[in-house]
């Protein structure tokens, strides 16, 4: 039997890939939050069990059982770096004088001191400069069942369940420092003897501190590791096979993600994340194949696979700026009712992180891929585009009533104001950017290749797959990452 339908879908999927690649896409820069591609969206990943290898057995109604390990690896560190720092800066320069040279930040918003003239007593002006290479490692193992149904014998159900660990280093270097006071000897007398614990922590000696201290609770910016491990989002998928013949076949298939991973905490820029940070989601899609040549005991297969999800709005915390102070705002500074009589300010950032609706929308997917069939063993080159829509963002959270932003701060977009007598300006709703903490657009492009290994355990097929790939980020919005994976399937 010939097969003709499915050279449509692969045409039509061809176009769609086609159309994607074409679309620009600028940097982004000055972002508060990332998410990366979940594990259960990686096709790559999750084609471990094939059509050909669960039908090409004599077992009536088998179960397929595969078990997938992998690491991947990110490669794009500074362009990971221009995407959370603002103005596609890969380095910030700090100064308490603003008038010295080229600045990014002013040391006060920051409540960086500098350490005293030894002669006036004086604060000398402070000056450094930091940067950050983001770096990203995943690895884990993806079980996979797969069981056809005996009453109805052209559906299936498919369960892919993910257990990995993600290592993310932000790489924070502070260097070039000036100027940087050793203790917080008079501390006291600069806070006018306060005595709160909170207060305590306040003013710091360099950026270090101030970007990963005590006072600051949220987009904390720490150098090191941090781990995450755990169950990713689970994919349930129920198919039908709608055509099979001797030269190809096409299932259709819907898709339903059970969200299982973690709820961003907001705590740090650049956090581990697994799972699509608990959203529900739903999806359609079809996968089939083409024979191309058959001769003897080699072949060549075509195939191709689409899917469309829909993740489902849930609430996260994500940390924002201000419209009117631009970029990296959620560092300025704010008074907070509770301590006026203090006259003492806060850093932003732990009150601009807020309860959000995040919907992420729409997940598209589609791989393609030339087999080479020999007996025992396949040759595979393949190709995988993913992409995601825009976050749609809006506020569930209110800002705390009677904030005030210092007007002597300086912010990447407003100049510098010192020696201006301060008059707050009150922090409102409207001020807030949703768009500083919304997950742009990202399309991610894949090369793969694997080899496919057939054998036999207690009559029971099996197949070993070892695999590497390769994938780019269109500009610098997602990582970019290389990887390897090998699994074992086995039908009983």
């Amino acid at each position: 039997m010939k097969v003709h339908t499915p050279k449509t879908s692969f045409f039509l999927a061809a176009v769609i890939c086609m159309f994607a690649m074409m679309q620009p896409a600028h940097a982004v820069t000055g972002k508060s939050f990332l998410m990366p591609r979940p594990t259960n969206q990686d096709a790559v990943l999750m084609h471990s069990l094939t059509h050909n290898f669960v039908s090409n057995t004599e077992i009536k109604n088998p179960l397929a059982l595969s078990a997938t390990v992998f690491y991947e690896q990110s490669t794009n560190a500074k362009g990971l770096a221009r995407y959370f720092f603002p103005n596609n800066k890969t380095e910030l320069t700090i100064r308490t004088d603003v008038t010295a040279g080229p600045t990014d930040i002013w040391a006060g918003d920051l409540n960086i001191i500098g350490k005293d003239d030894p002669v006036t007593h004086d604060q000398l002006p402070f000056s450094s400069k930091i940067k950050i290479r983001p770096e990203r490692k995943h690895f884990g193992f993806v079980l996979q069942g797969l069981k056809k149904f005996e009453l109805f014998k052209r559906f299936f159900l498919q369960v892919d369940v993910p257990f990995v660990q993600v290592e993310h280093n932000v790489n924070f270097t502070e260097f070039d420092v000036v100027n940087a006071a050793q203790n917080h000897q008079g501390l006291p007398s600069l806070l006018g003897g306060a005595t709160d614990a909170r207060l305590d922590f306040l003013i710091v000696t360099n950026a270090t501190e101030a970007f990963n201290g005590p006072a600051l609770h949220h987009a904390k910016i720490k150098d090191g590791t941090q781990k995450l491990a755990g169950i990713a989002d689970i994919n349930l998928k129920i198919g039908y096979e709608a055509l099979r013949g001797a030269s190809g076949y096409l299932q259709l298939f819907t898709n339903f993600i059970i969200p299982m991973g973690y709820e961003p905490k907001a705590e740090f820029l650049f956090e581990p994340l697994i799972g699509n940070g608990r959203h529900f989601g739903l999806g359609v899609g079809l996968e089939g194949d083409i024979l191309i040549r058959k001769k003897d005991r080699f072949d060549i297969t075509l195939f191709g696979m689409l899917d469309v999800n829909y993740l489902f709005e849930d609430g996260e915390l994500r940390t924002f700026d201000l419209k009117s102070r631009g970029p990296w705002s959620r560092y300025i500074l704010v008074t907070d009712p509770d301590f006026l009589n203090l006259s003492q300010f806060f850093p932003a950032a732990d009150y601009l992180t807020l309860r959000a609706k995040i919907t992420p929308r729409v997940v598209f997917n589609f791989m393609t891929q030339l087999a080479c069939n020999f007996h025992a063993f396949d040759i595979n080159f393949g190709y995988n585009l993913w992409a995601r829509s825009s976050e749609k963002v809006a506020l569930k959270g209110e800002p705390k009533e009677g904030l005030n932003i210092d007007d002597n701060a300086l912010s990447i977009a407003i100049p510098h104001l010192g020696g201006v007598a301060a008059f707050n300006t009150p922090l409102t709703k409207d001020d807030i950017n949703l768009d500083s903490a919304k997950n742009p657009e990202v399309v991610k492009h894949t090369l793969f290749s694997d080899v496919r290994i057939h054998g036999c355990f207690h009559d029971n097929p099996m197949m070993y797959r070892f695999g590497a790939k390769y994938t780019l980020s269109q500009s610098n919005r997602s990582t970019d990452e290389w990887g390897l994976f090998m699994s074992c399937n086995i039908l009983v």
